[in-house]
């Protein structure tokens, strides 16, 4: 009998796969693999949100309508969020990515689908933004305002928990963005 037990009885040996992990372990297995690729990508995320958080700063500052010119290089968002999204998927599916080249090519393919949700981001994002903190002083003079407040908060859950899947079907699927946002 030997320290660590017997190697010489039958059976089926070593496997030729190693046990695939799950779950968080799984996560934090990838995220560690890919830990500086992902730091690369937010950053060519960031760049592309530049505009929209020029937007946003310049809108909160001012009352000059001026901040509406950065609304259209914002809606470049859209297909940047979609590239970012195939990039990671593939990231997580254990796929080969290639950073720079998967990303511009998920631009490309999904520049349409994801202009038109980038716009639509935008216009909700500016009427969240102007309709709840209006909403909310109007109702403290009239109680009766609580019911579109709150209608108006329950959208923007809505519209939240619908992002986790319309970037990822966009960059996933041939879907026609009428179904895709009927599917999320």
């Amino acid at each position: 009998m030997s320290l660590f037990g017997n190697y010489n009885t039958p059976g089926r040996g070593v496997l030729k796969a190693p046990q695939e992990k799950k779950g968080i372990f799984k996560f934090f297995e990838v995220y560690g693999r890919h830990m500086w690729k992902l730091m690369e990508l937010n950053l060519l995320y960031f760049v592309f949100c530049i505009p929209m958080t020029l937007m946003v700063i310049l809108m909160l500052m001012t009352s000059n309508p001026i901040w509406l010119l950065l609304a259209i290089p914002s809606v470049l968002v859209g297909p940047a969020t979609a590239a970012m999204t195939k990039v990671c998927r593939n990231y997580s599916q254990e796929r080969n990515a290639f950073l720079l080249h998967d990303f511009w090519d998920s631009f490309k393919k999904n520049f349409k689908q994801g202009t038109i949700m980038g716009a639509i981001d935008i216009v909700f994002a500016i009427g969240f933004m102007v309709g709840i903190p209006m909403y909310k002083y109007w109702a403290e003079q009239n109680s009766m305002i609580y019911i579109p407040f709150v209608i108006c908060i329950s959208c923007l859950i809505v519209f939240f928990m619908m992002h986790f899947y319309i970037y990822l079907m966009i960059s996933s699927t041939n879907l026609y963005m009428k179904q895709i946002i009927k599917i999320a």
